[in-house]
């Protein structure tokens, strides 16, 4: 089927069809033993392997798959009768389970959903509300909580933290958010491979020069504005930096006209996390 698509097709060349027959039959094969395994598998997930790949020569997109039939049962018109449908489904899931692009519908409301009704239901004790999110969060402030981000892609890390705005900064700013998260230690990790590290480099530098420009053709040369850029678009690129981002859905009410926000306002189960300054 392979040759015979190479044969009536009028886009491709002959040095293209020799460089890459080889490589699509190798995909078709391994498409099929996909298929296969995934439609074999009696798991309950929902994953789903296509059964089908992409394949591109300049501005032309082929599409190479195999075929696997809808099986649907379905009544033609306003017959009575039933018939298994034929179409081809782009998708197979566990325990054979496919659909074509006119049964996907009905499939994804039968299948899908059913299946997940029948799985055991697991009890969650966080509740999605924002007393929930306030709590969880002054336990993370209490207990001194640190989070190591690191970026593989880039080649650095640094710290995460939550920290609660003082008592003074808070009579100064009124309605100001509760907390800040903040993030500092910053260091570059480069990978011990050459080709890696070199990746890693140009995206760090494509970061920064991206940051660092204030316009199409002027760059940012003093560090005072460098730090500036850094701390609006929250990107570190010094060891000493010190960025705190403001968590915005958690704020103080307006108490212009009190001396501190009062406790009863905020129907916290942990009331207010103010810390003396």
């Amino acid at each position: 089927m392979l040759m015979h698509f190479f044969t009536l097709q009028k886009v491709l060349p002959r040095r293209i069809q020799h460089k890459y027959f080889n490589l699509i039959r190798q995909k078709l094969l391994e498409r099929i033993d996909l298929i296969k395994s995934r439609a074999s598998n009696e798991s309950l997930k929902n994953t789903s392997t296509k059964t089908f790949f992409n394949f591109f020569y300049k501005r032309y997109r082929f599409y190479f798959g195999i075929y696997n039939p809808c099986g649907h049962f379905y009544a033609p018109g306003l017959s009575r009768i039933t018939s298994r449908c034929r179409g081809p489904s782009s998708f197979v899931m566990s325990n054979n389970r496919r659909a074509c692009g006119a049964h996907q519908r009905e499939f994804f409301h039968n299948h899908i959903n059913n299946n997940l009704k029948s799985r055991p239901s697991e009890e969650s004790t966080f509740i999605n509300s924002k007393s929930s999110h306030a709590n969880h969060l002054f336990d993370l402030w209490q207990c001194g909580y640190h989070q190591k981000v690191f970026s593989n892609r880039l080649g650095l890390t640094y710290t995460a933290c939550f920290t609660a705005n003082g008592t003074n900064f808070i009579r100064k700013h009124p309605k100001c958010v509760m907390y800040r998260k903040h993030f500092y230690d910053f260091k570059l990790t480069p990978s011990d491979n050459p080709r890696t590290r070199r990746k890693q480099e140009t995206r760090f530098k494509r970061k920064c020069n991206r940051g660092f420009r204030s316009g199409k053709s002027d760059p940012l040369d003093n560090i005072n504005d460098k730090l500036a850029a850094g701390r609006r678009y929250r990107f570190l690129f010094l060891g000493s930096q010190h960025i705190h981002k403001p968590i915005h859905h958690l704020k103080y009410k307006n108490f212009r006209y009190k001396s501190f926000p009062d406790h009863k306002e905020y129907p916290y189960k942990k009331k207010m996390s103010i810390r003396c300054t």
